[in-house]
């Protein structure tokens, strides 16, 4: 092997190496976001709900069935904050065009053939 083609393969493999490393923090930065958005979520549940605490109490209005229903979705999203933390779940994607939730692995919908590399909304999937 003369030094040109040495050259070529150590090129070759560090792009490689380059790559695979883009991808993993490509996927960390994903994921780190997806809590974020999650936690913030969260947050305004917890809002939402102690402003339905306050009007049932000053107004007398039962809201129990909303506040049980945040109660779940917020049960919900913490449970996918610790799926995501402990990597035995990943983010999922929602077609921009028919809407199906679908894995972010996918280039195409698999439900009608759409562009998933562009324009996908991140979603929870449970």
């Amino acid at each position: 092997m003369d030094f040109f083609e040495s050259a070529k393969k150590a090129a070759t493999e560090a792009a490689g190496v380059v790559a695979e490393k883009s991808a993993e923090i490509i996927d960390l930065s994903k994921t780190k976001y997806k809590i974020f958005e999650l936690k913030s979520d969260i947050k305004k549940l917890y809002t939402e709900i102690g402003k339905l605490t306050y009007d049932a109490l000053t107004d007398g209005k039962s809201h129990g069935d909303e506040i049980q229903q945040m109660c779940d979705v917020i049960t919900e999203k913490k449970g996918k904050i610790s799926r995501l933390e402990s990597g035995t779940d990943d983010i999922d994607f929602k077609c921009p065009s028919c809407g199906r939730e679908t894995s972010g692995d996918n280039k195409t919908c698999p439900s009608c053939g759409a562009d998933m590399t562009t324009d996908a909304d991140i979603e929870i999937m449970d």
